[in-house]
């Protein structure tokens, strides 16, 4: 549908929120001590509107860390399962950064695909609307602009915030979900010609872009490449293996299936993996054919810059920089890629 530009004041808004937490499970970017993460709320007071970023992903929404797929109980003819009552209460997830709205139409190919579609995780994203919010300031550890999105672009999301100040904002509505949350709602006023012009006079007062760039053809291209070059040597050298990076990566959806038993009954669950774990490879026989951090830091960077993009289409990466401020090393994947993006060139130098 065409976007529908509307104006609502924060105090309208503040009202808005408490009014769908009364018949919506309200998820919200919340504050607990120092950490701000994405938690159900209750009021619109318990919001914490400042935070640019949560320190995690909303994809646990969609995609949980560890969820039962099914129970089974064994009978003496027979196996009977039994899978999850689904929830019928609608989710309303708020305050999402553009970066992680685009994660969610990454996520959305992995797992709702023409060859396969996750009926646990299509449930989820079918029964949640998102209303998101676009960033004016950005940490230095953003480089979303690297995979051209837009901080003020809302694509992927139903409704999409914009701060213009003075608490006003323009509230984009952008799909019939969206459309149907504000019904009724007289407070969302449609923005007039003056509150366009200041649209457009808030995207001009953006902070600049990200001072990173990078070549992404050239890095996808380069991996082709340097599959067996020394530079893996490099990479790896401080990692830790402790897989923060990939737990708080909005687009990691690596995970392991564990049957846990006793007797005639059990549990079939799904828990979240890494590839930057010893045991993720392993196999039965002793053999892992990715035994050092070395490796695990190649498939790493093959399957989000080389694999993914000759998947999907897409990088597997938003640039949120979650992963480099939380690593308790400072592997900053930035340097990484520009190691890459300039390897073949360091080899030409090496060889006149």
């Amino acid at each position: 549908m065409k976007t529908d530009n509307r104006i609502i004041s924060k105090q309208d808004l503040n009202k808005f929120l408490d009014e769908l937490a009364a018949d919506n499970t309200v998820v919200a970017p919340v504050k607990d001590e120092a950490v701000v993460t994405f938690q159900v709320i209750a009021s619109v007071e318990e919001v914490h509107w400042d935070a640019v970023n949560t320190r995690e992903s909303p994809k646990k929404l969609f995609f949980p860390r560890s969820e039962k797929l099914f129970a089974f109980t064994k009978q003496s003819d027979r196996l009977d399962v039994k899978t999850p009552e689904p929830a019928d209460r609608k989710m309303i997830l708020f305050g999402v950064r553009p970066c992680d709205i685009k994660s969610f139409e990454q996520l959305d190919r992995i797992f709702c695909n023409e060859a396969y579609t996750d009926p646990y995780y299509a449930r989820r994203r079918e029964n949640t609307a998102i209303i998101g919010r676009g960033c004016i300031t950005r940490r230095s550890t953003c480089f979303c602009d690297a995979f051209g999105i837009d901080m003020l672009d809302g694509t992927g999301a139903d409704i999409f915030l914009i701060d213009l100040g003075e608490n006003v904002f323009i509230a984009q509505i952008l799909t019939e979900k969206g459309k149907a949350l504000i019904e009724g709602k007289k407070y969302f006023k449609e923005a007039a010609d003056t509150e366009i012009k200041a649209l457009e006079e808030r995207r001009n007062k953006v902070g600049p872009a990200a001072e990173f760039s990078v070549d992404l053809d050239r890095i996808k291209a380069n991996l082709e490449q340097i599959f067996e070059s020394d530079i893996w040597d490099r990479i790896h050298e401080r990692c830790l293996g402790c897989g923060a990076c990939t737990y708080l990566c909005p687009t990691c959806h690596c995970f392991d299936v564990d049957d846990e038993a006793k007797f005639s009954r059990g549990e079939r669950i799904r828990n979240w993996d890494s590839c930057m774990y010893g045991l993720f490879t392993l196999h039965t026989s002793g053999h892992n054919p990715r035994p050092t951090q070395k490796e695990r830091w190649r498939q790493r960077l093959m399957h989000k810059f080389n694999y993914g993009p000759n998947r999907t289409g897409d990088f597997l990466c938003v640039g949120c920089g979650r992963c480099i401020i939380h690593c308790p090393v400072n592997i900053d994947i930035r340097q990484l890629l520009k190691i890459v993006e300039n390897t073949q060139l360091e080899q030409a130098q090496s060889k006149t």
